[in-house]
Formats: C-alpha cells, sequence, structure tokens
C-alpha cells in the first residue's frame, strides 16, 4: 500500500493531463509528497511517521479495488484491511480535524432496500446467511455484525492458498462467500467489510470520520476540464467509442432510464465538503461516522439515460 501526500510519476502525469493551465499542475506539485508503505506492516520509518502524526489534519482514504470478481485475499486487503490501517494511522495524528473514507452507495446491496436508502451504517448487513464450518475451506457464515471477524475471512483465503488454491479458484471463493452473505459480488462485500472496520476505529478512537458512499463514478462534468476520463472502466468504453465516431449512440431502452452514474468532479466537490462537515463536529459527535450519498439515482432529481446522452453529445 502506498500513503500518498503525493509526488511522483502517476500524479504528475494525472496533473499534466488535467491541467487546462500549463503552469497549473506545476504549482500543485509543489506541494505535494509521497511516502510509500506497507501501513499493515508498519514499515513507516520512524522519523517519517512521527512527521505524519505531528503534521497530519486530515485523512482521505480514495483506494480501492473495484473489480468485481477480484481474488479473494486481494480484495479483503485493499478495501477492508488497508482501510482499517489507513483509520489508524489517522487516529494516531496529534492534530486530526477529521477522516473520510471513501467506500460505495452499494454496501447495502443485500439488504434489497426499496425508495430512499438511509444514510447510515450497514454493518448489520453481515447478519444475513447461514453455513457451517466443516474444514473444507469454508467458514461459518456469522450470525451477527457484532461476532463477524474480518480475520476469520482472512485466515480462510491462507488456507485455500495453502491447499494449493490458484487465483481463479481464490476468485470463486470471494463470489461463494459473497454470495452467501447475499451480496452480488467480491466488491460490494469487501467495501462494506471496510466501512465496519473503519467506523470501529473511529469510534474507539472518537475521531471525526465521514464516509462517502458514490454510485458508479465516471468522468469529469466540469472540472478541472470537461469530459476528463483516467482510466477506462465502467461506461467509459462506450463514450469513448462514441466520441471516436466508432458507435451512432448508446444503448438503452428509454431516455426515461435512471443512470447510476456520478460524474467525479461531483463526488470530489463532496469529499471537499464533508471534510467541513466531520471536522465542524462537536466532540460528543465525533464517534459516529457521518454518511454522505453521492449519487444520481437520487427519487427527488435522478440523471436519466437522456440526460447522459445529451450531456457527452
Amino acid at each position: 500500500m502506498q500513503v500518498w501526500g503525493v509526488k511522483g510519476s502517476m500524479l504528475d502525469q494525472s496533473c499534466k493531463n488535467m491541467a487546462p493551465v500549463q503552469d497549473e499542475g506545476t504549482e500543485i506539485m509543489g506541494l505535494l509528497h509521497r511516502y510509500i508503505s506497507h501501513l499493515r506492516k508498519d514499515n513507516l520509518k520512524d522519523g517519517t511517521r512521527k512527521h505524519l502524526q505531528a503534521t497530519i489534519i486530515v485523512v482521505v482514504n480514495a483506494a480501492a479495488s473495484t473489480s468485481f470478481d477480484e481474488c479473494y485475499e486481494c480484495a479483503l486487503k485493499v478495501n477492508a484491511l488497508s482501510a482499517q490501517a489507513t483509520a489508524e494511522l489517522a487516529a494516531s495524528c496529534e492534530h486530526l480535524d477529521c477522516l473520510v473514507h471513501v467506500s460505495t452507495a452499494y454496501t447495502g446491496a443485500n439488504l434489497n432496500l426499496e425508495g430512499m436508502v438511509p444514510e447510515q451504517l450497514h454493518g448489520y448487513a453481515l447478519n444475513c446467511g447461514t453455513g457451517s464450518g466443516n474444514g473444507s475451506g469454508q467458514s461459518k457464515v456469522p450470525h451477527s455484525a457484532d461476532t463477524f471477524s474480518v480475520a476469520e475471512e482472512v485466515d480462510l483465503t491462507l488456507r485455500a492458498r495453502a491447499s494449493g488454491a490458484s487465483d481463479e479458484d481464490s476468485k470463486q471463493l470471494g463470489i461463494t462467500r459473497a454470495r452467501e452473505l447475499r451480496y452480488l459480488e467480491t466488491y460490494t462485500l469487501t467495501k462494506s467489510m471496510g466501512e465496519m472496520l473503519v467506523s470501529q476505529v473511529a469510534r474507539k478512537a472518537r475521531i471525526p470520520t465521514a464516509i462517502i458512499r458514490p454510485n458508479i463514478v465516471e468522468g469529469t462534468w466540469e472540472e478541472s476540464i470537461p469530459g476528463w476520463i483516467e482510466g477506462n472502466k465502467s461506461a467509459d468504453p462506450i463514450i469513448t467509442l462514441y466520441g471516436r465516431g466508432q458507435i451512432p449512440g448508446f444503448p438503452f431502452k428509454s431516455p426515461e432510464s435512471v443512470l447510476d452514474s456520478i460524474p467525479v468532479d461531483f463526488v470530489s466537490r463532496a469529499m471537499v465538503a464533508a471534510i467541513w462537515s466531520a471536522a465542524s463536529q462537536d466532540s460528543d459527535a465525533g464517534s459516529t461516522p457521518r454518511i454522505y450519498h453521492v449519487s444520481s439515482s437520487s427519487t427527488q432529481n435522478p440523471m436519466t439515460m437522456g440526460m447522459f446522452a445529451k450531456g457527452v453529445r
């Protein structure tokens, strides 16, 4: 895992791609530093850790594996355990104002919620399902969120690997465990675990915390330049093909169909607002994370396929 503060080739290139003014990226880069570390192995140098603990005032965790069929141990490490390690680092900072954790709008996907989904923790979602431990690589499905053990899931993956499981076997293990717990896939299961672990650290350390739940994040609407896309995921391939003239339009049944997508600059603005909101909490409320849904599929002002197609054109 990398602790980004950040200055490096990846961010250099991103700033070059994004900055509409030639010198704008240079000014930003001068303020950023990068620290590379494996937080779970606690291998930050003592001087670096002490410097971070003495100077950091806001921690934002936005790292994730967004693959739906990631190897189970990889998804656990990135989406759950690394989120926990980042929260623990935040809790050790002397002058911390707040922690912001970027999750997903689908952490409660197994609850079959209809209508307005409440902005609250879904940790109890892991209360679903039954199972039995038989020593064959399957662990008992927890009966309550309070007794759920991520360590048990990690141990499950280690035992599977020790018995000769391949990457494909690990992917299937993640899908199986997700479905046993009534999730669709490994991604939403492990992101839900991440929320639980971050919340546990926040409550124990009593640090002001906000959890952002965006739905499918796409290219920019306005900032820094309209239509900016990094990578080629979600609906990006379709947008790219249309922009290149390789397809005539967008495949949708009705222009009134609600689109579960949100421009990335909307999400980044919400993150900045969440920093202020979390940091302004009084000490009595500091142990309860604030949840913010950042999505375009609300019941009040949804984004439709017709609006999407018009905006892209």
